[in-house]
């Protein structure tokens, strides 16, 4: 088994060694250690899409998390119908922040009813309040989590803001997840 120690390396850089590693070598089994959550939830994230089983171990705020490759990696996209939707504003235009934030809750609404969904909603910058514990629109993500839409949080954003421990919904992912879903996509729509 190859270890990687990552502690002290900032977001998406474990995952991204951890990539570069089993991909280099041919590595099935790899064990990582990393000292924050946020990285903890970016590696889970990665070994859903790669392929791979994950269990993970804490002591003392240290993570060992062990990536055993069982199958192939998941393929991102659908073809040209693939949507991606980057929300990175917890407020919908420009002017006032109270309309804003209430045509950002209606378009949240309006999209669990749309015949369409995206396959994912990416919350970058301040959209990752609306991903977090006390968000306005937490009943449209989970209709819309519940029809199959990935909910992901920017960890770098989250730790910004301080948030990372009050995540409500979804996942938390990071630039090189956001880069491979967008690039996959046949539309990515920002917000």
């Amino acid at each position: 088994m190859q270890t990687i120690d990552a502690r002290g390396w900032e977001c998406p850089r474990p995952l991204l060694e951890t990539k570069k590693l089993m991909d280099a070598t041919g590595a099935d089994e790899v064990m990582t250690i990393v000292d924050n959550q946020i990285a903890v939830e970016n590696m889970k994230g990665f070994a859903k899409n790669y392929g791979c089983t994950v269990d993970v171990t804490e002591k003392d705020g240290v993570w060992q998390v062990h990536l055993v490759r069982t199958g192939a990696p998941v393929q991102a996209g659908g073809g040209g119908a693939h949507l991606v939707i980057v929300i990175t504003t917890d407020k919908l235009g420009t002017g006032s922040d109270e309309l804003g934030a209430n045509l950002m809750k209606s378009y949240l609404y309006a999209l669990t009813e749309a015949p369409v969904k995206p396959r994912s909603l990416i919350f970058m910058n301040s959209g990752v309040f609306l991903s977090t514990t006390g968000t306005p629109v937490l009943e449209s993500l989970e209709a819309l989590e519940l029809a199959g839409v990935e909910i992901i949080s920017c960890g770098a954003c989250l730790n910004f803001y301080n948030l990372q421990d009050q995540v409500a919904i979804g996942s938390v992912g990071n630039m090189y997840d956001f880069v491979t879903r967008m690039n996959a996509a046949g539309n990515t729509i920002k917000l």
